[in-house]
Parts: structure tokens; C-alpha cells; sequence
């Protein structure tokens, strides 16, 4: 596939590039990037074409535009997850940066990674933490992980109590309790961004973290290539890192996300021709192609899937959950059953947290 081919040669995966690129074959690549939310990561790889290769001047002018953005987005991001660390800090919390920033610090050009939200961690009981943001914003909306808390100069901030979780009860307990053994570590490890410091997850930490969104993200919204390609530099730190993976897949076994992860593994190859040595897991190609398909069919949060033809409505959204979940029975039957049943006690759990 052509786009998996361009992909390889963008983050360093593959040495060579594509053959001759035709005028549509460039427009497809620059729209299949624009709807995975990779603009900017496939961009370094036209800059390391020969001159004359790359997409036609008219292209690569709106091309180059869209990376600015993405340039100046980030630099401003990572201005406000410094300044909303220091301000949670002042109120007494320590914190860690989720995902999105902190995953850009993994790539080679942090700022090309498409930004988001701030998502940040922060140390202590959720239902004090619930309280806290409640006093600043009576509104906030609270999920069982996650509270909105007010935008940071036009930045979306969701403040974190829980890092992820999964529906299954048996395993997402095993997982909460696991995420509160390794916290401390998490709050510690400082990094610079922005004008400051924040702390971000470690490696090991980060291999359970990420996994367990992009496996919430399957059975939610869709999975696009962008936090596969995340996934993809989290494994470039596997080497530099000082991991039990024996250890590591006994407790991802008993969160219920190793199989997912095995999944992923053969993504890593089949798209980033990720060598054998650096795939942390076994590969599973019978749900690693499921899921592939998923990716492809939906983009970016699932954004552009047109299999599901409900409204959007309270009743549409469920519905579609549920035809989700029938379909994901086959290649994941403990969470497919469990998804149901957890939005119902979620329902619940939101009228009491709120």
C-alpha cells in the first residue's frame, strides 16, 4: 500500500522511498495523512525526497501550511501543559502529562506530531480532585477517569484521576491497582517543555497506558493512525529501557489488554516494518487484521466510518456501541460483554460524581 510505504520512509522505518509519485498518487497521500491526523510526520518525508520528486508546487505550498500550523499549535500546547502543571502544583497536586504532549516528546520533531487536549494526571483521591475542579468550574462534566476542566488559552484540559481503564470489573481492577503501584515514579519523572518542566510516564508505563487507549478507543470512537504511529516511537524506547517483559505480560494478561497488544504488534510490522528484535509481544495476525481494517475504514477517532447508519441522538450513540460491541465479540468477548453492562453502571456513576 502506498501510504504504508511512505509512512515507513517518513519516520525512518525504511531507507528508500516510493517509486515515481503521479499527481494523484500524491493527493491520495496527502489526504489519507490529512483524515489519520499525520500531516506533519508524513512532511519529513517529502523533505528527504530529491528535488523534483515531491508533489506538485501547489500542494506542497498548502502542505507546508498546514505544518506551520501544526508547529505553532504545538509550541503553544506545550506552553500550557508547562503552566497548567506549575499552577496544579501550587495547589497542592503533582502531575503527570498523558498521552498527546508527552508522546510528542518520543518523535524525533516533537513539534510535527498533531496536537490535541492536555491531558494530565493528577496525584490524589478522585473524588477530592472532583471537588477541587468542581470549586473552579461548577459545570465540569465528570467521567470515571476524567474531569473537563476549563480551556488554558484556547487549549482543551482534561484533568485525569484515573490514567485509563478498561470495563471489564476483574480487570480493570487489577489494572487501577497496578496504575496506583507505579505512580510515584510517574509524578518524578521531569522533563522539560514549553518554558518549564513537567513530568511525564516512563517507558514501561507508557507500553500499559497506550495500550489500554488505543484499546479504548476501539470499542469508543476508532483507533486512527496517529496514536498507532505514538505507539510506534513508544517501542523505539523499549531498548533504552530497563524492562521485564515477562513480568510485563503476566500483569497486561491479568489487565486484559495482552491480546490487544499482540494486535498491535503485528500492526507495527505490517505498516512501520518494525523489526522482529523490537516487537515487544508476540504478533496475533488474526486480530491484528481486524483491527488494521478498523483503523483504515474509520481514521482519526473514527471519523470518516460510514458502516454505521444510526442517528446521533442518545439512542443512535448506544446503539451503535452496541453494534460495535457485536462485532468485536469474536477477537475480544471479555470487554465486548463488558461494555454494556459498564455503561449502565457508568450512567449511575456519573449521576453521583457529576
Amino acid at each position: 500500500m502506498l501510504f504504508f510505504d511512505f509512512i515507513r520512509f517518513s519516520v525512518g522505518a525504511a531507507s528508500d522511498a516510493p517509486g515515481i509519485m503521479t499527481a494523484d498518487d500524491w493527493q491520495y497521500v496527502y489526504d489519507t495523512a490529512k483524515k489519520q491526523a499525520l500531516t506533519g510526520v508524513i512532511f519529513q518525508g517529502i523533505e528527504k525526497l530529491p528535488e523534483g520528486q515531491g508533489p506538485s508546487r501547489e500542494l506542497l505550498i498548502k502542505w507546508i501550511a498546514e505544518v506551520h500550523l501544526i508547529e505553532t499549535t504545538n509550541r503553544r500546547v506545550d506552553k500550557a501543559a508547562a503552566h497548567v502543571s506549575r499552577w496544579f502544583l501550587s495547589k497542592g497536586y503533582r502531575s503527570c502529562i498523558l498521552k498527546g504532549q508527552g508522546n510528542a516528546l518520543m518523535y524525533p520533531n516533537p513539534a510535527r506530531r498533531m496536537s490535541g487536549d492536555i491531558d494530565i494526571w493528577l496525584e490524589g483521591r478522585p473524588r477530592d480532585i472532583i471537588k477541587m475542579v468542581h470549586s473552579v468550574d461548577k459545570k465540569a462534566r465528570a467521567v470515571y477517569h476524567h474531569i473537563d476542566f476549563p480551556d488554558y488559552k484556547g487549549t482543551p484540559v482534561e484533568v485525569h484521576y484515573r490514567p485509563r481503564f478498561v470495563q471489564c470489573p476483574a480487570h480493570n481492577r487489577y489494572m487501577q491497582r497496578w496504575f496506583l503501584e507505579h505512580a510515584d515514579r510517574q509524578f518524578s519523572n521531569t522533563v522539560a517543555m514549553g518554558d518549564g518542566t513537567v513530568r511525564v510516564p516512563t517507558t514501561e508505563f507508557n507500553i500499559v497506558l497506550q495500550t489500554a487507549h488505543v484499546y479504548g478507543h476501539l470499542f469508543q470512537e476508532g483507533i486512527g493512525l496517529r496514536q498507532l504511529t505514538d505507539y510506534y516511537y513508544l517501542l523505539g524506547q523499549v531498548a533504552d529501557a530497563d524492562i521485564d517483559i515477562a513480568l510485563l505480560s503476566r500483569d497486561m494478561k491479568r489487565m486484559g489488554i495482552y491480546n490487544f497488544a499482540c494486535a498491535l504488534m503485528y500492526i507495527m510490522k505490517v505498516v512501520f516494518g518494525v523489526n522482529d528484535n523490537r516487537l515487544v509481544f508476540p504478533q496475533d495476525k488474526h486480530r491484528g487484521e481486524f483491527v488494521l481494517n478498523e483503523v483504515l475504514v474509520g481514521g482519526n477517532f473514527g471519523r470518516y466510518d460510514r458502516r454505521y447508519g444510526f442517528s446521533n441522538t442518545a439512542l443512535g450513540r448506544n446503539l451503535q456501541r452496541l453494534w460495535r460491541d457485536l462485532r468485536l465479540l469474536r477477537f475480544f468477548p471479555e470487554e465486548s460483554i463488558s461494555e454494556p453492562f459498564f455503561r449502565l453502571w457508568h450512567f449511575g456513576w456519573r449521576i453521583a460524581n457529576g
